[in-house]
């Protein structure tokens, strides 16, 4: 009895998996495919052309496609297309389209478009069943009993997120990993396929180095592999059977400069250079490291004497993560050394030589940066034993009886000069004509010569760029607006106000 009673189970068992599997929709051979481009809801018949209707299909399970690819019925309003006069799309449900393996039962509408008349998007209803089968969607259609009515079709948008390059580090390589997400969330569940190209730009020359299938939203190529530094790589995704691709950013692979705007101005302040490598160094021993030794120079390669670094040799040594801009960062900075002489230059070149190790797997050989300059021009002022001055305006002043400076040599006479705290440092003082040719240097910033070896004194004073708007006296102020004044006899404000 019990051994009747334990085959009367199995076979309750048998005949319950027999009726799921027969049912199952998702089966290849429980659902019959239809793939007619013309169903697609944006194709228009053709007026001599035949128009769809499916008032002879047969009730059952069907898989759309369109030229091979999967397809859907849309799910809003389609008011003509899909090769036929009143086209039969799928109303979403409250709870939406059934997640995977799951089924729900809902209606689909006919929508009519009668000249004169008001578009009517759901005429006519038909029950249908919806089932999830993780790649695609299986529909239980029945006939629509009339003429021109078809069920209609669109493309499985799969929408991607812009893919983006990432450098990581494992225990055997280093790889640059190309990321991205889909979007959709449904779509995103049936696991759409996709290809993934790889650029690499080595020289200037771009060339395709991988070309994959998958269905996973990621992919790599390897460093010493497929690329070197010194390369620049990127990764285009593309869905499957559709025209639009996304691009990620061209990473470059390698160190370079963060900064790419500097501008240096002989009356500034000194800028930050940063150096960072995009990806991490490897090697067996545990004290490596890369050397990279900096110089400055003309684009016509010319060493530059008035730009100043604060060190010339930057060191890379290794680290296992890569976060933030980069793998390994170094800074420096870099100003104008303030002169009395104007250069006819409007960029200058930064030079990175890299010495690496024999244990580091490293193929780029220098690291280049253009920096904006701009040197202002020095300024220079004439008292002579007249009554006027030629002021750093370039402007003639009188001068007044109690201000009369240029006085005869032989006479006690005083020089008045108000100047900026900066110049009274590293004063040099230098004699000629046993005493009566005189240069004061003030830092290298500005230049004070005085001619005694005359019956009247002659005093010239000349300034860098760098006291741009820093210094006043008789002499006038140095500004960006009182360069190009006319020679007139005028009396400038700042020398009024010095008084």
């Amino acid at each position: 009895m019990e051994v009747y009673l334990l085959l009367y189970k199995l076979s309750i068992v048998f005949l319950n998996l027999l009726e799921f599997y027969e049912c199952d929709p998702c089966s290849e051979k429980r659902y019959t495919v239809i793939d007619d481009y013309r169903r697609s809801s944006d194709y228009k018949t053709k007026p001599s052309e035949r128009r769809l209707c499916d008032n002879r299909i047969k009730h059952g399970w069907y898989r759309f496609k369109i030229n091979g690819s999967d397809a859907e019925i849309p799910t809003t309003c389609i008011p003509h297309g899909c090769g036929t006069r009143a086209p039969i799309w799928l109303p979403l449900p409250a709870d939406g389209l059934p997640s995977p393996g799951k089924k729900i039962r809902t209606q689909a509408c006919a929508s009519f478009e009668v000249p004169g008349r008001e578009l009517e998007c759901c005429g006519l209803k038909f029950p249908v069943t919806v089932k999830n089968c993780g790649d695609f969607f299986a529909y239980r259609l029945r006939s629509t009993k009339g003429c021109d009515l078809a069920y209609c079709t669109k493309d499985v948008i799969v929408e991607i997120s812009k893919p983006k390059l990432h450098v990581k580090k494992y225990p055997d390589r280093v790889s640059v990993v190309c990321l991205f997400d889909v979007n959709n969330i449904t779509v995103s569940q049936h696991k759409p396929t996709f290809s993934v190209t790889w650029i690499r730009i080595r020289n200037g020359v771009s060339k395709i180095i991988k070309f994959k299938f998958l269905s996973d939203t990621r992919d790599q190529v390897v460093l010493g592999k497929d690329v070197l530094t010194g390369d620049s790589v990127a990764c285009e995704v593309m869905p499957v059977h559709q025209k639009q691709s996304k691009s990620s950013e061209l990473l470059f692979l390698g160190i370079q400069v963060m900064e790419t705007n500097i501008v240096l101005q002989e009356n500034g302040l000194p800028e930050t250079l940063t150096f960072v490598s995009t990806v991490p160094l490897t090697c067996e021993k545990e004290k490596c490291k890369l050397d990279m030794v900096l110089t400055v120079k003309y684009p016509r390669g010319n060493t530059l004497s008035n730009v100043l670094l604060s060190g010339c040799l930057l060191e890379f040594r290794p680290n296992d993560r890569c976060q933030g801009i980069g793998c390994i960062t170094q800074q420096v900075k870099i100003a104008m050394i303030p002169n009395l002489y104007t250069l006819n230059v409007k960029d200058i070149h930064i030079s990175g030589y890299l010495y690496v190790d024999e244990q580091i797997m490293w193929n780029q050989d220098t690291v280049q940066a253009k920096i904006k300059v701009i040197d202002l021009p020095s300024a220079s002022c004439y008292m002579t034993a007249g009554v006027f001055i030629l002021s750093f305006q370039n402007s003639m002043s009188k001068l007044s009886k109690t201000n009369n400076l240029p006085k005869s040599t032989d006479k006690e006479g005083d020089i008045f000069v108000q100047y900026h705290p900066a110049m009274r440092a590293n004063m040099k003082i230098f004699e000629g004509r046993h005493g009566r040719l005189i240069y004061i240097v003030l830092d290298g910033k500005a230049q004070l010569r005085i001619d005694l070896r005359h019956k009247s004194m002659t005093l010239t004073v000349q300034s860098s760029g760098y006291f741009t708007d820093r210094m006043d006296g008789l002499c006038g102020q140095i500004g960006n607006n009182t360069w190009y004044h006319s020679n007139d006899v005028q009396t400038s404000q700042p020398l009024v106000d010095w008084r």
